[in-house]
């Protein structure tokens, strides 16, 4: 897992509400831009939904999808007065999840843009989102990009959502979520329910739970909590995924 240390405040991106911040970090001696997020009142993000964040992102890049490789960043506390002082953001961490910043993408226009995606690359992306119940990838607001002619998926921190209760009754909660995560998917319209079927067995198949298992203990504890426990629930559905399978394929357009 990638881990740097925040040296300079660059600014903020101007997109979204949660405030990412640019963080310059010195990384084998020379500056990268990390796009980070941090928990705060100004972005109204807690620790757990950035280690959401972060479990969500690689557990994407593990499988296949396109995603800026994801680091923690851990902010000093001269690096947190220098945020305060220029946003007053409240900061309530010391950990940020940071994503390279890559300022020539371009914006992907669902209206007319869809077609250009492969009917596998939709599959994989809508395959991920149904297992991480991640409902904020609309047409309104799809959390992807071009990359020149590559697509970018980005923005994990409204996955796994589920009430925390014991991991049979959120799994049932789980399932009854797919229909109308499906229903307002960007690309759900591109995807026949077999290749869809596939996609999800592929995930599952290929998800390291012991690896991210061991990624924990790189943690801060505010993060620890979420991630252990949204790891052991993704291995629960990896060995009870029978029922998922069914209810994938009772998906309707």
């Amino acid at each position: 897992m990638d881990a740097y240390v925040a040296s300079k405040l660059r600014g903020h991106c101007a997109q979204g509400q949660t405030l990412p911040l640019y963080l310059g970090c010195r990384v084998d001696g020379e500056e990268i831009v990390y796009q980070s997020k941090v928990a705060g009142r100004r972005s109204g993000l807690s620790p757990r939904e950035l280690g959401v964040e972060m479990l969500s992102t690689t557990i994407a890049h593990d499988a296949g999808l396109h995603v800026a490789r994801p680091a923690l960043i851990t902010l000093t506390q001269a690096m947190i007065d220098s945020i305060e002082a220029e946003y007053a953001f409240g900061v309530q961490d010391a950990i940020a999840f940071g994503s390279i910043w890559k300022p020539w993408l371009t914006p992907f226009l669902p209206d007319f843009e869809v077609d250009r995606l492969s009917e596998d690359e939709c599959a994989t992306l809508l395959a991920i989102d149904l297992i991480l119940t991640n409902g904020d990838r609309t047409e309104p607001n799809p959390n992807i990009c071009w990359e020149g002619s590559r697509l970018l998926v980005f923005d994990f921190e409204h996955c796994l959502e589920l009430p925390r209760l014991d991991y049979g009754r959120r799994y049932a909660l789980h399932l009854e979520s797919l229909q109308p995560l499906f229903d307002t998917h960007v690309v759900a319209n591109r995807v026949e329910i077999g290749l869809l079927r596939w996609a999800v067995q592929n995930v599952l198949d290929n998800l390291a739970v012991e690896a991210l298992r061991r990624d924990a203990f790189a943690l801060s504890g505010s993060w620890f909590g979420a991630w252990t426990d949204n790891v052991e629930y993704l291995g629960y559905i990896k060995d009870e995924q029978e029922p998922l399978m069914e209810r994938i394929g009772e998906l309707r357009a």
